[in-house]
Order: C-alpha cells, then structure tokens, then sequence
C-alpha cells in the first residue's frame, strides 16, 4: 500500500488521473461506478433512517466533553409513521437542553403533523412540541418548522432533558410520510450558516452559560465505501490499461470492454 501511495503522489496522480477522465472507457467508468453505489444504497423511500450529530456550535459555547453531544434518529417505521428518537449522549455533570429544532419538506404542512409519545429514559417532563412554517428561530442559525421545548423552569434536575437521557416519538398525519422528509435545512437567517437540526444547551460549566449547535446527517457508509472502492478500481485499471498499450503504433481498435 505505501508502494501504491508513493506512485500516486504529486503530478503523477494529478496528470494520471486527468488522462483516466477523459478516457471514453474512463467515463463509462465513472457512469458504472455510480450505478454501483445506487445498487447498494438503501433507497430511503424503501428503509429510510436518517442520524443527526450535534456536534457544530454556532452560537456560545459548546458542552464540556466531546462531540456529538445529542444524537435524533428519524426512521421510517414501514405503518405510515417516522419515529424520532432524540438521545442526549455526549452532555455531562449538569448540562441539559432546553430547545430541540427540526425542519420538514417545504411541500409539506407541519401544522398537519401528530406526535404520539413512545418511549423515554430518564425522570424527565415530556416536551411541549410545537409546529408552524419556518416559525422558529434558532439563535444566530435560520427558522425551523418544529419546535421541541423541554422544562427548564428552575425547579430539580428530574424535571429537565439532561446527561444520558432520551424520549422518542412517533410522527404521523401527512399520507406518505417518509423519515427523508425532515433532511431539510433551515431557512437561512441570522448569518451563521443553514442547519438540518439545532439545539439550545444551557447550564455549560461551573459558570453557567450556554450554547447552540447544529447538526447534519450521517452519510451512508454504503454509498461512501462503494463509490471509493470502484474509483480506485477504475484508476488502477487505466494504469494497467496505459502499461499493456504502451509502446505499440498500431492502428487503435474499437472500444470493446
């Protein structure tokens, strides 16, 4: 492999890989590659589940330990519902959120939407969600169609969204719902850049103070892993191709393979 990387540094790869592009069969290559990441890439319509990092701060400061420092899940269920998981796995010592904020499709009416409590871990109050186009602002970030507002009245921990913690919700009301319809970024506002999911953290360090943070989704691993794997299979092959034809002034034959 360290053979490898050395052949493919500086102008080499550079100039090697100009050429393999435009190759007629270098495009085909590259047309075959997608359909190959297409072919092993769950359709979202068909098992879509979608897992948000929180792990950007974008507006004061960010939780003690390492991001991410809140995970949401959306999922399709495969009964016409998405379920939304919301879990706080990276908060420490007396961190807890006080706001969570999603986006919908902009086809779609969140007004329409119906929460169903499923489950929950922790003695926390159940948040009051509320919905509405683009009516929620987050801070520095833009304006987002949901609203998860959790306790933080100043009474006990037990009463608020802390360390360890999580809730989760069955999302229904919009005929095809689809857990792809919440990947959507926020209405930009504010200058501080568009996020798919935001967070208010209060009560950071000794001396309280508070952050928000954005997330965005994970990308598949099939569909990273698949289009890596045959880019490097294509270039290696132009290489061998480039090597085998190499010398020779015969007149060029058609494109067979």
């Amino acid at each position: 492999m360290d053979v490898v990387r050395k052949r493919m540094s500086g102008y080499f790869f550079a100039e090697s890989f100009t050429g393999f592009l435009k190759a007629r069969w270098g495009f085909r290559c590259i047309i075959g590659s997608a359909l190959a990441c297409a072919c092993v890439t769950p359709l979202p319509a068909q098992a879509g589940a979608y897992l948000f990092h929180f792990g950007n701060v974008f507006s004061g400061s960010g939780p003690v330990a390492s991001a991410p420092w809140m995970d949401t899940l959306f999922e399709d269920t495969g009964s016409g519902a998405v379920r939304l998981t919301i879990a706080n796995v990276g908060l420490t010592g007396s961190e807890n959120v006080k706001a969570a904020y999603f986006n919908l499709d902009p086809a779609l009416d969140p007004t329409a939407l119906s929460f169903t409590w499923v489950s929950s871990s922790g003695s926390f109050d159940l948040p009051t969600i509320v919905q509405g186009v683009n009516a929620f602002k987050s801070d520095g970030d833009g304006y987002f169609d949901l609203e998860l507002a959790f306790n933080n009245d100043g009474q006990s921990d037990s009463s608020r969204f802390t360390a360890g913690e999580q809730v989760g919700y069955d999302i229904s009301g919009i005929l095809g719902l689809k857990a792809s319809d919440f990947v959507f970024l926020s209405e930009k506002s504010g200058g501080q850049g568009m996020y798919y999911a935001s967070a208010h953290v209060q009560r950071i360090m000794a001396d309280p103070t508070s952050g928000w943070i954005g997330a965005i989704p994970e990308p598949s691993p099939n569909l990273l892993g698949a289009l890596g794997m045959s880019l490097w299979l294509c270039f290696r092959l132009s290489q061998r191709r480039g090597k085998s034809t190499s010398g020779l002034k015969t007149r060029p034959a058609p494109f067979e393979q």
